[in-house]
């Protein structure tokens, strides 16, 4: 299988993924949100999902100058879970790229993604 590209949305942040209420924790509808919209691209894209070894390299259009990139790799490949590989487990090497989106940056803001099968340098 040769590599896949998408376009996404920027993803919420991962201080934003996780909600408590009552002590139970649970996913944030956002984040919720969010992996449905990447769901239904990747159906509507025909994606087909890996399931050996993989790299990821996302090119971050960042909706602002401080955003954490750690965070939005996180929110984003439990997105990407399940319609692009069958376990982040999977991953043996991520590259992650800052950009600043063109202003306005918060209309601009996006992730460029690149998943393909990895093979030992």
């Amino acid at each position: 299988m040769k590599e896949i590209k998408l376009t996404l949305d920027y993803p919420p942040s991962a201080n934003v993924y996780w909600r408590s209420d009552r002590g139970h924790v649970h996913v944030s509808q956002e984040a919720r949100q969010y992996r449905n919209k990447v769901g239904w691209k990747c159906i509507e894209d025909n994606i087909p999902c890996f399931d050996g070894p993989i790299e990821l390299i996302v090119h971050a259009y960042c909706p602002q100058s401080n955003s954490d990139l750690g965070n939005c790799e996180k929110v984003l490949s439990d997105a990407l879970q399940g319609h692009c590989y069958t376990d982040d487990v999977q991953f043996q090497h991520i590259e992650l790229f800052r950009h600043d989106a063109k202003k306005p940056k918060r209309k601009n803001a996006k992730v460029e993604v690149i998943i393909r099968p990895w093979s030992t340098p």
